[in-house]
């Protein structure tokens, strides 16, 4: 468990300390701000979450962060209809339907997102927003207008509707439990997604049948409720921001090096791009100096490339650019780099190697080459230059003696590779 999850839950059970000692000097004090804070925990896993969803890969975040503003509406009326307060109509009854409709609401909402999540389906947040609307309202119109029957009277106190509906919601939290096994969730979420749900289960309990007032059971199961709201709210700080702005970290790391990736590539082949090609040349030839060994540069160009361009259109002379790129990487020379010089012209560096091994691997390579494209239906030869670094030499240097022997490769027909003479 993380610090900051540690310090959430000293808070909540502090902050519960104190609740306690109000209720010893006003219940109806203390049941109302248990209320208000709930409302207010519950706004701000909604704020987070709507804010936050699109860091997150986090499936029940938002729509539980929906449901939860719409259970706060029905605990807000709750909590303005308790026996003790008269802000409207208010009676134990109404307070009790609110609560229990409250409750309702949560235990359906927790169970849904979390088959959702299950099925790996999306859960609409439009839809989520309408059907959650559409039930508080009908709620506040049936139990405003005495359309319901009673959940409690003076007389006989707790009826047997109310306590069907208590039961109804501990079997959905039960099997909320039973669900979170069946989801891919971290284990400290999924153990502080447990704990919630017994807090809500065994405030229910408390509340099944005591009336509202001042005794133990309805405290205690008002305290459970709100370190339940507590928990979550440590959940989905833990899911929606720490963990996200940790993702938001690692997509800037891969944004970083996709950015860098592409400063040193070139766009179509995926080799080095001219630029990055002379950086890495130069990087070649201090290491050829502090070893003492050599460095061979080879400037590669297509045979006739314009006339297969023309011929065969742009779209294959791309295709082909491609196809050659990776028939040079597949070439099997030992630290080698491979860059795009421009146009259909390529560089090659290659450390430590002798002229009879080049010799052997440019073979290959036409070989290779002449296969790969006579499947294509192209016929397609290179010529290349060859130059050694010399000490002193600049990249210009080594690449300008390379493409005057490419060019005298093409003037003695094509398809072969010359050498410049260190004589």
């Amino acid at each position: 468990m993380r610090i900051k999850d540690i310090q959430a839950l000293v808070f909540f059970g502090i902050s519960s300390l104190l609740l306690l000692i109000v209720s010893f000097f006003n219940y109806p004090l203390f049941h109302l701000l248990i209320e208000l804070v709930s409302i207010f925990v519950g706004l701000l896993i909604f704020i987070i979450a709507i804010n936050i969803n699109e860091y997150s890969k986090n499936r029940m975040l938002l729509p539980l962060g929906i449901a939860y503003i719409y259970i706060g509406v029905l605990d807000f009326m709750h909590g303005l209809t308790f026996d003790g307060f008269h802000f409207v109509i208010s009676s134990i009854n109404i307070s009790y339907q609110y609560w229990i409709f409250a409750r309702l609401l949560e235990s359906v909402s927790i169970l849904t997102i979390m088959l959702y999540t299950i099925s790996k389906k999306n859960v609409l947040q439009g839809l989520s927003h309408f059907s959650h609307l559409i039930f508080v309202t009908f709620v506040i119109i049936l139990v405003q207008y005495n359309l319901l029957p009673l959940f409690y009277d003076n007389i006989s106190g707790v009826t047997i509707f109310k306590v069907y509906l208590d039961l109804i919601i501990i079997i959905l939290f039960i099997l909320g439990i039973w669900v979170s096994f069946k989801i891919n969730l971290k284990p400290a979420t999924r153990k502080m997604l447990i704990l919630i749900l017994v807090f809500k289960i065994l405030s229910q309990v408390l509340l099944i049948t005591s009336p509202q007032n001042v005794h133990l059971p309805s405290l205690i199961g008002h305290l459970l409720k709100y370190l339940s709201f507590g928990g979550m709210y440590i959940i989905f700080v833990s899911e929606t921001v720490v963990d996200p702005f940790g993702s938001v970290y690692k997509l800037f790391q891969t944004t970083q090096e996709e950015l860098i990736h592409r400063s040193e590539r070139d766009s179509l082949t995926g080799l080095y791009n001219h630029a990055y090609t002379f950086k890495k040349i130069e990087k070649m030839m201090d290491e050829a100096v502090a070893s003492d060994s050599s460095l061979i540069i080879v400037l590669m160009d297509i045979d006739d490339f314009k006339i297969i361009n023309d011929k065969h259109g742009h779209l294959i002379g791309d295709e082909i650019l491609v196809k050659f790129s990776e028939i040079l990487l597949s070439c099997s020379v030992p630290k080698k780099i491979v860059g795009r010089y421009g146009g259909d012209e390529f560089v090659m560096a290659v450390p430590d190697v002798s002229l009879e091994n080049l010799a052997a691997n440019f073979k290959n390579l036409g070989k290779k080459t002449n296969e790969i494209f006579a499947e294509l239906g192209v016929s397609l030869t290179f010529s290349a230059g060859v130059a050694f670094y010399q000490v002193g030499d600049t990249v210009k240097d080594v690449i300008y003696k390379a493409d005057i022997k490419m060019y005298e490769s093409k003037r003695k027909g094509k398809n072969q590779f010359t050498i410049w003479d260190l004589k």
